[in-house]
């Protein structure tokens, strides 16, 4: 018996004080304690990361084709890649004859020290995707996906190609190996 009652004051001092504990820090609180212990990263969010400079050369307009695997004719469109945010981001504006039209976003984040690409497009898919960095004018994005309901695991390469031409490829994961679903080539407008 004192052993049961021993058992049901250890179980009422730890239900005690679980229920003084302090209440779980709120989003604001948990970014303001960040933040303070990181007086260098408060100064600098809010403008462009350093690493955007590096992207200087995909702004301006650009002439797309599109090629999709299984289809024999390239689909051409126009893209126009703008600073938004105060710089802090690119948006790039593709849009197609055909009325399909894409928005995409880059941006460095500090936090994570990664790249990230945001895809927004008429079909109502909405995207994230990281990558680690850009190696010799490439860089490759990665994410977990939903397209028109379908969730995927996608790469995005990314390759300067020249200071007027660069490439996007998209692969998905299947059975193990990466499977190109199409490619887009930009030539920059004078």
């Amino acid at each position: 018996m004192w052993r049961r009652l021993g058992t049901a004051v250890a179980l009422a001092a730890t239900l005690g004080a679980a229920a003084s504990a302090a209440p779980p820090r709120t989003l604001d609180q948990r970014v303001a304690a960040r933040l303070g212990a990181d007086p260098k990263l408060a100064a600098s969010l809010g403008k462009p990361a350093p690493q955007m400079a590096a992207l200087g050369w995909m702004v301006g307009r650009w002439e797309v084709s599109a090629s999709t695997a299984g289809k024999a004719d390239a689909e051409k469109g126009q893209s126009v890649v703008t600073p938004a945010l105060g710089g802090v981001w690119l948006e790039i504006r593709d849009t197609y004859p055909g009325g399909v039209q894409d928005i995409g976003y880059l941006t460095y984040d500090l936090v994570s020290r990664r790249w990230v690409s945001l895809s927004l497009d008429s079909l109502g898919n909405v995207n994230r995707t990281t990558s680690r960095g850009w190696v010799g004018g490439v860089a490759s994005f990665e994410g977990r996906a939903v397209i028109v309901g379908e969730p995927a695991r996608l790469r995005q390469v990314i390759v300067r190609r020249s200071p007027v031409e660069y490439t996007v490829t998209n692969e998905e994961r299947l059975a193990g190996a990466w499977r190109r679903l199409d490619q887009y080539r930009y030539r920059k407008q004078p």
